[in-house]
């Protein structure tokens, strides 16, 4: 994979990570099948784009690559199990007004919260 293939495909991870954050508010696992990207695919692009920046001395930003893909992979399953455990939570919000609740409050948070991020983004521009 190049260079430019990697950033293409991390910045196609990027735009999904707001979709994924709000629906990892409902479930804990996620479907692999919503990913823009395989797996094998996301991790060879955060590496090479990583070792890019560990190369020329910004640790920092290796680090925020690395981590921002690694972070987020955990949360997605195969599609049987992501989908049983959403079910399951479903139901388990169907029967508790609290939970449910506290669900939605968590959902409205991440929307201010990307919200927020798309303006300081757009401010940065």
């Amino acid at each position: 994979m190049t260079i430019q293939e990697a950033e293409n495909i991390l910045k196609s991870w990027q735009e999904f990570v707001e979709f994924a954050d709000k629906l990892s508010k409902i479930s804990m696992s996620l479907p692999e099948s919503l990913l823009p990207y395989p797996i094998t695919a996301l991790e060879e692009a955060a590496n090479i784009i990583a070792k890019m920046h560990f190369d020329s001395g910004d640790k920092e930003t290796g680090e925020i690559v690395q981590n921002g893909v690694f972070g987020y992979l955990v949360f997605f399953k195969s599609d049987k199990e992501a989908i049983d455990g959403l079910r399951s939570k479903l139901n388990m919000m169907e029967e508790s007004s609290e939970l449910k609740a506290a669900i939605l409050k968590n959902l409205k948070e991440a929307k201010i919260s990307w919200e927020e991020h798309r303006r300081l983004n757009s401010q940065l521009k």
